[in-house]
């Protein structure tokens, strides 16, 4: 679980390992020394739990508006359409 890493002696190095890695990912390239000196009071476990449980409830809203749009999408009626193409590729 994240809380458990959160707490293990290491994760503060190991997380600003993955912050370097994903930005550089995302071609912001960062230079992890640079980072560790101008950010250098640690984020405290409580903010680092909250941001996850926010990025979790940001996923599940997305999910369920994805879902929402595909059942829009599946409701569409195509029935009045399919007449006129078959005519179409009849005159074709």
């Amino acid at each position: 679980m994240l809380s458990d890493f959160i707490n293990s002696k290491n994760a503060l190095e190991s997380i600003t390992d993955e912050i370097v890695i994903l930005m550089n990912e995302m071609n912001v390239y960062v230079n992890k020394k640079m980072l560790t000196e101008s950010h250098s009071l640690p984020l405290s476990n409580k903010y680092l739990i909250e941001q996850q449980e926010l990025l979790s409830e940001s996923e599940k809203i997305l999910s369920e508006s994805e879902k929402e749009e595909l059942i829009k999408l599946s409701r569409f009626d195509t029935s009045k359409y399919e007449g006129r193409f078959y005519a179409s590729l009849q005159i074709s």
